[in-house]
């Protein structure tokens, strides 16, 4: 897709639908379009945790979703809180981009998707690496992991990776 500003054209690449998209919007000022203005879409919400555990249909998924509710609150100590329309975040953390770029996130947490549970911890890949070792079967990508049932995982790593990375980041941000 290709816009124009001004007379300076910026191409800008159509993205699928996520929670985690970021809505860019190209300074036509700055003849090298390299400054932007940016909004995160995923944020702390009012809803109730429990009304969105409730509304998935899927048994498994639901039954899985109650269970890492209940692992993240014995773990992190937190209180489960919506961060947009399908992620339960635990912990609250100003997370500093290098650019200087502040924003509010959650140390770890969890959505109970429809194709698998995509969990987030807050570990660098050297961190993880040992947990995801002993952890069972699972699929990762940068930003998180992605669990097909809770029962193919070794809860016990599970829960250590939850408390390790909850630790690391309030050590790390106090």
């Amino acid at each position: 897709m290709e816009c124009i500003g001004n007379t300076h054209p910026i191409s800008i690449k159509p993205q699928k639908k996520s929670t985690f998209l970021v809505n860019y919007k190209p300074n036509f000022n700055n003849p090298t379009n390299t400054e932007f203005m940016s909004e995160l879409k995923t944020k702390a919400t009012n809803e109730s945790v429990t009304d969105f555990l409730d509304s998935i249909e899927h048994p498994t998924r639901k039954a899985d979703g109650f269970l890492l509710l209940k692992i993240f609150q014995e773990e992190t100590g937190e209180k489960p809180v919506m961060w947009g329309p399908s992620i339960v975040g635990f912990g609250k953390f100003n997370y500093k981009y290098s650019s200087g770029k502040e924003m509010d996130w959650f140390p770890v947490g969890f959505s109970p998707r429809k194709q698998s549970l995509s969990i987030y911890i807050m570990l660098s890949k050297e961190e993880i690496e040992p947990y995801l070792a002993k952890l069972g079967k699972f699929k990762k990508s940068k930003g998180c992991i992605y669990i097909n049932k809770m029962s193919d995982v070794n809860e016990e790593i599970f829960r250590e990776m939850i408390r390790t990375s909850i630790n690391l980041v309030y050590n790390n941000n106090q």
